[in-house]
């Protein structure tokens, strides 16, 4: 999986930013990243990548 980290850090930086305590920004870019790895985009790489787009 592709971007995952990335995607996890950003989410947790974009909620602690919006004013979110330490606790509940890392749940919701948890959610967030998760919801990103079940509807990975796949690819021809050996790898597949995280889709932003994931509602």
């Amino acid at each position: 999986m592709s971007g995952a980290g990335c995607v996890f850090a950003a989410a947790t930086t974009a909620e602690l930013t919006k004013g979110a305590d330490v606790l509940d920004a890392v749940r919701t870019a948890k959610e967030y990243t998760h919801r990103g790895i079940v509807g990975r985009i796949s690819s021809t790489a050996p790898f597949d990548a995280v889709w932003h787009g994931q509602q």
